[in-house]
């Protein structure tokens, strides 16, 4: 007799067996998909497994379970099973409110390497976690330069001994990028590259100095070779991923699942330029590294891929390959144009503790709490005791002053500084009229362009922009001339740039120069403005007294040009002090 089909209870030993061989079998079939492309069986040795929130889970509690699917395979796909069938395989996790789930694996191939696959998030509803040993390997840490990395390019330029300067920080940029991911803060989002002894270009030269001192061997071995003689063995220590070889540390450096940073060696023979990046991954594609008979180390070395966060590019993941034939590496996103001879895998990094938090979130109404200065500069501002002050000129409120604003450091010449400006209360942007540079102690100072920007709404708005074009001098700072005024732009006008050429005071009532000249104080308060300049007379030119104290009504002849016309105001001085208006016609 033929009995019905009936629902039955499984018992619990069962369910454990049934849930173990479909764990397995999902890694099998994968392993064994994968399997079809591999070169060798090179066998996966999974050393430990965990699972649950990783900070308190310090034990591991899933090595069995990703050992029987996985181990003795070249490649392995372990999909973290969900939270009902890891109870029931008696997989015990801790946890706590508001906390993913990960999934952290460590193996070791035959090779030696020991690797890491990590899956973060709650790891069932992730993709599953790739083992591989031999060629086809890869590994990508979490490290995004969009999240991770500066918003600003590597353009410094140092100071380092008296004149002598230097160019770049990308070894610090570097370091004090992976600082931030190591330590998990935020890293300043500032999309300007900071000023000379600002508190982040200080902590970034210092971490460029960390970087160069912990790696002076490596460095001295590359510059000894001046001739290239070592050309070609520096270049395949790049592939070697065995005995020591630079692949081999690069590997097993990134799958413990952390960016390493690389020192590369310039291509062009003649040239010792250096430079220094981040590794946040790598892609073996068809190439193992590991056939000491072979040449290159195994087949197809040119799928070889080494993801980087180049300081030099913002917010891009660049792709370091080899060309054989040229026996150099390239990054595929810009060509071949420049080319690094080799790298080494800077083992010697130390997380540092950031010393500059990033900026808390603005709220979004519409005012500005900061603005950001840029000053191209044409000579050097000296510092020490000849500086810059800063006014804001406010619409219906007192000025506000800023004092030091290169806060007393030098400003080399030919370069620019970006100096960010904090408002004493949040403003309307309309209610920023433009702001007065001027230089203090007496020296002399040319700069080449000026630009003024307003945060608003997490957005910069531009209240000013000049520039003399090249590297011509837009304005020259000198003990007669030492007020620069930035006004800001009109919409929807033309705008034309003011300068004084002449301003006389009292001449029709006898005076004579240089009592009577005052085109330095006229200059003071109008040059740069735009369009027009609210100029106001005082005693001040004459130690705050009347120069000629008669009973004649004294005339102020003032001529300025208006971009390349030339315009002529006359105006009758009935009071002190007294308001005049230059307006471009």
């Amino acid at each position: 007799m033929t009995r019905p089909l009936t629902r039955r209870r499984a018992s619990s030993a069962a369910k454990t067996m049934a849930i173990a061989l479909w764990v397995a079998c999902s890694a099998v079939v994968a392993a064994d998909r994968m399997r079809g492309n591999a070169t060798a069986q090179t066998g996966i040795e999974v050393v430990s497994a965990r699972i649950g929130c990783l900070d308190i889970q310090r034990a591991p509690n899933l090595t069995s379970v990703v050992a029987r699917a996985c181990n003795g395979r070249d490649r392995c796909s372990f999909q973290a099973p969900m939270p009902k069938v890891l109870a029931q395989l008696g997989v015990k996790r801790a946890t706590r409110t508001a906390c993913t789930q990960a999934m952290e694996i460590t193996y070791r191939c035959p090779d030696g390497g020991q690797k890491r696959a990590f899956v973060r998030g709650d790891a069932w509803a992730q993709p599953a976690a790739p083992l591989a040993c031999g060629a086809g390997g890869s590994a990508l840490t979490t490290f995004d330069p969009k999240v991770h990395g500066f918003d600003f390019t590597n353009t410094f330029k140092n100071i380092f001994v008296g004149d002598i300067t230097t160019g770049g920080l990308c070894g610090g940029m570097s370091y004090a990028a992976l600082d931030y991911y190591v330590e998990k803060q935020t890293i300043p989002r500032q999309d300007f590259r900071p000023a000379n002894g600002t508190p982040l270009q200080q902590y970034v030269y210092f971490r460029q100095v960390h970087s160069l001192e912990r790696n002076i061997d490596k460095w001295g071995e590359w510059l000894a070779d001046a001739a290239h003689v070592r050309a070609s063995e520096f270049f395949r220590w790049g592939l070697q991923g065995f005995a020591g070889g630079r692949l081999q540390e690069l590997r097993q450096a990134l799958d413990r699942g952390r960016p390493v940073p690389l020192g590369l060696l310039n291509h062009a023979q003649g040239t010792p330029g250096t430079h220094q990046v981040l590794a946040i991954g790598y892609k073996l594609g068809r190439f193992s590294g590991t056939d000491r008979d072979a040449k290159w180390f195994g087949d197809h070395p040119e799928d070889l891929e080494i993801l980087i966060y180049d300081p030099n590019f913002k917010n891009k993941t660049m792709t370091l390959s080899p060309d054989i034939e040229k026996e150099g590496f390239y990054y595929k996103e810009i060509g071949k144009q420049h080319m690094w001879r080799a790298y080494f895998v800077d083992a010697r990094y130390t997380p540092a503790k950031p010393s500059v938090a990033a900026a808390a979130l603005e709220p979004r109404d519409g005012k500005a709490r900061r603005l950001l200065l840029e000053i191209g500069t044409v000579t050097d501002l000296p510092g020490g005791s000849q500086n810059l002050d800063v006014t804001i000129d406010y619409a219906g409120l007192p000025d506000q002053v800023v004092r030091n604003v290169n806060a007393s450091q030098r400003w080399l010449g030919m370069y620019s500084e970006t100096v960010p400006i904090e408002l004493r209360a949040p403003v309307a942007p309309d209610a920023i009229r433009g702001v007065r540079v001027a230089m203090t102690g007496g020296g002399r100072f040319a700069i080449r362009s000026i630009r003024l920007r307003a945060f608003v709404d997490g957005e910069s708005k531009q209240l000013y922009n000049r520039s003399a074009g090249g590297n011509a001098t837009l304005f020259a700072f000198a003990p007669d001339a030492t007020t620069y005024v930035a006004q800001s732009e009109p919409s929807g006008r033309p705008t034309q740039l003011v300068t004084i050429e002449s301003a006389r005071y009292g001449e029709n009532c006898g005076l004579r120069a240089p009592t009577s000249d005052i085109t330095r104080s006229v200059a003071d308060q109008c040059n740069g403005k735009t369009n027009s300049c609210k100029y106001t007379q005082t005693w001040a030119p004459w130690g705050g007294k009347d120069p000629s104290p008669s009973m004649c009504g004294k005339q102020i002849a003032i001529r300025y040009r208006c971009g390349a016309s030339s315009q002529t105001l006359e105006a009758m001085h009935s009071t002190t002090p007294q308001d005049v208006h230059l307006v471009c016609r």
